[in-house]
């Protein structure tokens, strides 16, 4: 259990607290008095035992929130994906030059919200040696760039020139438009000159 939580990146890690506080609490809400679905009473001493255990759960888990917070808010952005996916294509685009690369296509995909934040993966397409996707994907992983490498496929067009085939969904995280942005095609407008757009 320890390998899985360590094995989280600190983003991650913050959206499961999120999630398993959001349990407990409709958990507690269920079982407090009068509130099943037959409408009988819990005896009070289990509803307070019950309820001393959620409220203690509940403390823990956002103390653990409270002290991922710093490190979520760093690796997060603040505008709408709009905003932020045309940025984020200029941004892998000068990553791909700065590693030799030439990318085949950039393609934002549907976003969703994840917790309080919309999530946007952004896939991207590319042919060259094996060597120099390291660099390329060793640049995008940089924290300081708030994106994530979260789905890699490669495969060998041609053994003989020694080229792979590179498909990456690469996601970012912002919580701005967090109430309407989710669930829909980002940054329509960028679309046209991301996909291809480094030919």
């Amino acid at each position: 259990m320890n390998d899985l939580w360590s094995k989280r990146s600190p983003r991650e890690r913050v959206l499961l607290v999120l999630g398993v506080a959001s349990v407990i609490v409709a958990a507690w809400l269920a079982l407090s008095p009068g509130t099943g679905p037959s409408g009988k009473l819990v005896p009070a001493a289990e509803a307070r035992r019950k309820y001393d255990a959620a409220l203690a759960e509940k403390l823990a888990l956002q103390s653990e929130t409270d002290r991922l917070r710093p490190a979520l808010a760093s690796m997060t952005f603040e505008e709408p994906p709009e905003v932020v996916v045309p940025r984020v294509v200029g941004q892998l685009q000068g990553l791909a030059k700065q590693s030799g690369i030439h990318l085949r296509e950039v393609k934002p995909l549907r976003s969703r919200r994840v917790a309080n934040l919309v999530k946007v993966p952004v896939s991207v397409r590319f042919s060259c040696p094996f060597a120099q996707t390291v660099p390329f994907l060793y640049r995008v992983e940089d924290p300081a760039g708030k994106l994530t490498v979260e789905k890699l496929n490669m495969s060998t067009s041609d053994p003989a020139a020694r080229l792979v085939e590179v498909e990456a969904n690469i996601a970012l995280f912002t919580r701005g438009g967090a109430g309407s942005a989710a669930e829909r095609e980002p940054g329509a407008a960028a679309q046209g000159g991301a996909s291809g757009g480094t030919r």
